[in-house]
């Protein structure tokens, strides 16, 4: 069965103080993977390889591959989404020009 599983440190009670992550950490995220078999609260997933496409950006703004493990908690998992994946192409990138007189403040 195709789903989505999450991966990644998830925020504790939705609060928005636990949004902020330290160097490192990566924000959670949806991930396609497939159910292989499932034992009370935990599932083992076929997670496909994903391999890091170029990078069209400086290295500051590279976000790698979260650890992703093969077995999650019932939690973790949701239904496939009907909803196109993001692309490269989705985000869009621009330098603003900040003037000094706003840099002191």
């Amino acid at each position: 069965m195709a789903v989505e599983a999450l991966f990644g440190k998830a925020p504790k009670d939705n609060d928005i103080s636990t949004l902020v992550y330290a160097p490192g950490e990566l924000p959670p995220s949806w991930w396609p993977a497939q159910i292989a078999k499932q034992k009370g609260e935990f599932i083992v997933l076929d997670l496909p390889k994903v391999e890091e496409g170029e990078n069209q950006h400086s290295d500051d703004l590279r976000m790698p591959l979260p650890a992703r493990e093969p077995v999650v908690e019932h939690e973790q998992v949701r239904p496939q989404t009907t909803q196109k994946m993001m692309s490269i192409s989705d985000f869009h990138t621009c330098v603003l020009e900040v003037p000094k007189e706003l840099e002191t403040l």
